[in-house]
């Protein structure tokens, strides 16, 4: 009797690990390319800021376009028109950067990175930041 206590607990635990790995799965194909490549490269890439406007108005990789990553789909017209153009993707933990990446994916765009460290790996870098 006591083992079936502890099953139903275990199964939410599981299931709520499994819903939050989905989207790092999604987008584990997506390669990941450190700060310092995203600095060097600026203009061989698109950088995407998946994070809210708030987060992004508090500071950003300068060149970056704020497209919250709920939001991706609804501004296809602010994505690169070229499907295999580089697009660096970032938000704060990487959650929002792996969703971003899967919804991109089902659009069709097949070039994409996602910034290792995301925004607080820029910030410990000492990289310029921007506040436009």
């Amino acid at each position: 009797m006591k083992l079936n206590i502890w099953l139903f607990p275990m199964k939410v635990i599981l299931f709520s690990l499994l819903i939050l790995a989905t989207p790092l799965c999604m987008a584990q194909s997506t390669e990941l390319v450190s700060p310092e490549q995203v600095k060097q490269s600026n203009q061989d890439f698109r950088i995407i800021d998946v994070r809210s406007l708030e987060e992004y108005n508090n500071g950003h990789v300068p060149g970056a376009l704020n497209i919250p990553h709920h939001d991706i789909a609804n501004h296809a017209g602010l994505l690169p028109a070229d499907t295999e153009q580089p697009v660096v993707l970032y938000c704060r933990s990487g959650r929002r950067a792996g969703l971003a990446a899967s919804e991109l994916k089902k659009m069709g765009y097949n070039n994409l990175f996602l910034m290792q460290g995301d925004m607080p790996a820029w910030r410990e870098k000492g990289f310029d930041i921007a506040h436009d």
